[in-house]
């Protein structure tokens, strides 16, 4: 009889053991799609904080263009000019970057960012406008041209004006 019992405890071990096998491999399944649930939770809550620190961004680059709009640059030397342009050159290339990256990313992201990447854009358009100026007038030799050709006009005008061509 206990010849007979010795293969249902032998059968009865093997079951036991891939029992506890499928539990483990369920445990690890299970970790595995919390972890994921918990990854996907936490992408999507760092794609809304990234979200709001473009739109940070954003204002910054507002505050920057308002400033460089009012200020009266005719003090600046052509150094202070060639190092503001290297600043402003370097927001742009930066920024640049960030556009072609978050704009490579999925469509979901894009959706949520759109807002601020578009407002972002044009306004690295418009501090990339300034660097040009920027740099064009740390150039003293392009600056002076520029002025020669400006007088010309003007003085084109004034001759047209006294002759009555218009």
């Amino acid at each position: 009889m206990a010849a007979m019992a010795l293969p249902i405890r032998e059968l009865s071990a093997s079951v036991q053991y891939e029992a506890a096998y499928a539990q483990k491999t369920f445990w690890k399944v299970v970790d595995g799609k919390a972890r994921a649930a918990t990854l996907d939770v936490t992408l999507w809550v760092q794609t809304w904080q990234l979200s709001h620190d473009m739109g940070k961004l954003a204002s910054l680059q507002g505050t920057l263009i308002e400033h460089l709009k009012a200020r009266d640059c005719r003090q600046f030397d052509a150094t202070t000019f060639d190092k503001v342009a290297s600043d402003l050159e370097r927001i742009v290339a930066m920024t640049y970057s960030l556009l072609d990256d978050a704009y490579a990313m999925p469509g979901k992201c894009v959706t949520v960012w759109r807002p601020q990447l578009d407002i972002i854009a044009e306004r690295t358009a418009h501090i990339d406008n300034f660097a040009e100026s920027f740099r064009i007038a740390s150039d003293e030799a392009c600056t002076a041209l520029l002025a020669n050709i400006a007088e010309k006009i003007t003085a084109d005008s004034t001759q047209q004006a006294l002759l009555g061509i218009r």
